[in-house]
């Protein structure tokens, strides 16, 4: 019996070889590329520039933003140093209510300013992917790549990274939209 099992193993492993050999030859003749999509995010001229739109955007909203917040911390700060010595209880309850009304309204706009720009900020990466994906689709119709990866790849060897050609081919293109 285990001489048997012996046999149907080795004959297991010349079967597979066998078909294995034809996939081989197949593989030999595939044009790989891989695209390391991070690093394009980083160096690209439209993700810079989708960044620098984003902060254009949203400069004044966060000067405003962190003025209110140091007028906050300033009434505070007022509240706390002073407690002791206002007089008048309703003085004092009025400055308590004036604080949390506005730690509030601080923490409300903070809510809504972060929202926006996550927004936004989505908006402006889905744009950028749309661009890296059609520059990435005619690169490899042009120069004949059979399969170009992305994530998910353990390794590959420089010789297969396509990566830095993208990203000449993205800086021709400049930061402006496609």
């Amino acid at each position: 019996m285990f001489t048997k099992l012996k046999i149907s193993t080795t004959g297991l492993l010349a079967a597979s070889l066998l078909a294995a050999a034809p996939m081989a030859a197949v593989a030999q003749d595939m044009k790989i590329g891989v695209v390391n999509l991070n690093r394009l995010q980083e160096q690209a001229p439209q993700a810079q520039a989708a960044q620098a739109t984003l902060e254009r955007e949203f400069a004044d909203r966060q000067r405003d933003l962190l003025a209110e917040q140091r007028a906050v911390t300033q009434l505070q700060e007022r509240l706390q140093r002073e407690a002791d010595t206002i007089a008048d209880p309703a003085e004092a309850a009025r400055l308590e209510r004036d604080l949390r009304t506005r730690q509030r309204d601080f923490q409300r706009n903070a809510q809504q300013f972060e929202e926006d720009l996550n927004i936004r900020r989505n908006e402006e990466l889905a744009r950028f992917q749309r661009q890296v994906f059609d520059e990435i689709q005619v690169f490899s119709r042009e120069e004949s790549f059979d399969v170009v990866l992305a994530q998910g790849v353990l390794y590959h060897s420089e010789r297969v990274d396509v990566t830095d050609r993208i990203l000449q081919r993205l800086q021709r293109a400049g930061g402006g939209r496609r």
